[in-house]
């Protein structure tokens, strides 16, 4: 498997928000996203080519961490060593969660734990209303600024949902501060039930 890197740290978005974790970084992408805050898991950036087995065997060094989380980069670009390795992982007593673009919909949604797809653009997120309603394990989360933030509360109002999470671009403390306000006056302003999605990691400093 193509690896940026393997790590321990504390989840900072989404429904699992500040448990321990173990992330498997895998590398490339099949988007170019200019506000990408991993550039390095795909343009250009180094990466190791690692097996199934040898990665097992790194997140079995840290027994007490039992969610392992395939992050990107794209994660399912590789989706059959993913597989691979989620059988493994849930034999070992592991949680396993993705998080992906959106652009790959696995024909087996059932074999990870949890899915939170981050769309880059409401044709990806229109492909995976008709998942996040049938499927209990999948969620979906906005990452929003202010160049989107309306488009994308016009579409979950056109959906009907609730709970989906809404997460603010940026790289620093400030930023993510700033903007989870921004959110949460949005969804003030136009009556909207979603949860507002701080990037924990960022405002603890860790990876």
């Amino acid at each position: 498997m193509r690896v940026s890197e393997i790590f321990q740290s504390v989840q900072g978005e989404g429904p699992d928000i500040g448990k321990r974790a173990i992330f498997v970084r895998l590398h490339g992408c099949n988007l170019a996203c200019t506000w990408c805050d991993t550039k390095y898991a795909w343009d250009g950036g180094s990466y190791y080519e690692l097996s199934v087995q040898s990665i097992l065997e790194w997140i079995q060094r840290i027994p007490s961490v039992k969610h392992i989380i395939f992050t990107g980069g794209e994660p399912l670009l590789q989706l059959e060593e993913v597989l691979e390795l989620t059988e493994l992982l849930h034999a070992d007593g592991r949680h396993v969660a993705v998080e992906t673009n959106g652009t790959i919909i696995p024909e087996d949604l059932s074999v990870f734990d949890l899915i939170v797809v981050s769309p880059k653009g409401l044709n990806t997120a229109d492909a995976w209303y008709e998942p996040s309603i049938k499927h209990k394990n999948v969620e979906i989360k906005f990452c929003v600024h202010v160049k989107n933030i309306d488009e994308t509360i016009d579409w979950i109002r056109s959906k009907g949902l609730l709970g989906i999470y809404l997460m603010p671009l940026g790289t620093t403390p400030d930023q993510i501060v700033v903007g989870l306000q921004a959110i949460a006056d949005k969804m003030i302003e136009t009556n909207l039930d979603c949860i507002v999605c701080p990037r924990l990691h960022i405002l603890m400093g860790v990876k």
